[in-house]
């Protein structure tokens, strides 16, 4: 997933937009980037459930891009599941979570628990065919999600372990300088400096847009120290979990 600004290293962004990015702040869909661990529920035809995929990254291009038994290839999309960064290449493949497997290597039955737990929130979800969102779960379809609590990145403002999908975070009104630069037209340094004060004032570690099917991010800490994200994370409201709706 591309960044909509260059970078003037790993972790600091520069006052200069890439290419196509201003068309994708402007007018494509916002949400809430989640500090967790990225997957995807992908519908069972033949199960009529859903299945846990975590995004794997085959740093060390072990697969030759060939994903082995219990991996597959990313959904099809605008993003490429390969992506160069400033040191090194990010290959993404999906590693599918059995519901009995354990957490990992050397886990035990507490760390089983986890994905029992994790699976319970996906099949309360699964109620008469359709998700509380009031999408039809009877077809194949994708959802983005974000693993979140204590076991994956320590998500801010989450005790308990859960799931957080990226439709839920969407931000649905965005700050008054997206709309004043429709009107007025802004340089690609006044863009930046607009999200640093942004980030300065919201607790977030970032934004994800959607646009014409490509997705991009905007990270809040490379924007310097001032920002409240670099200042401290627990500031950080809760994402919008799984089943909160109810």
């Amino acid at each position: 997933m591309p960044h909509c600004f260059e970078s003037a290293d790993e972790t600091t962004y520069v006052p200069r937009l890439v290419e196509n990015a201003r068309e994708a702040i402007f007018h494509g869909r916002w949400f809430t980037k989640v500090d967790g661990g990225s997957g995807l529920l992908i519908f069972n035809e033949h199960e009529q459930r859903y299945d846990l995929y975590r995004r794997y990254d085959d740093k060390k291009n072990k697969f030759q891009g060939i994903p082995p038994p219990g991996y597959i290839h990313l959904p099809t999309s605008k993003n490429p599941s390969v992506y160069k960064g400033r040191q090194r290449t990010h290959r993404y493949f999906l590693k599918f979570q059995p519901r009995t497997a354990p957490f990992g290597k050397g886990s035990n039955g507490g760390e089983a628990a986890i994905w029992r737990e994790l699976y319970s929130q996906i099949d309360r979800e699964f109620i008469e065919g359709k998700s509380l969102d009031g999408l039809d779960w009877s077809m194949p379809m994708y959802h983005s999600l974000d693993l979140v609590g204590k076991n994956f990145s320590a998500t801010p403002g989450v005790d308990k372990i859960g799931i957080a999908l990226l439709a839920d975070q969407e931000i649905l009104e965005k700050p008054s300088f997206i709309s004043d630069g429709l009107k007025e037209g802004l340089t690609d340094e006044q863009v930046y400096e607009h999200f640093k004060e942004y980030f300065c004032t919201v607790a977030c570690q970032g934004i994800i847009i959607e646009y014409q099917g490509m997705y991009w991010r905007i990270l809040a800490s490379h924007f310097g120290s001032n920002v409240l994200w670099n200042r401290d994370k627990n500031l950080t409201p809760q994402p919008v979990l799984m089943g909160s709706h109810e």
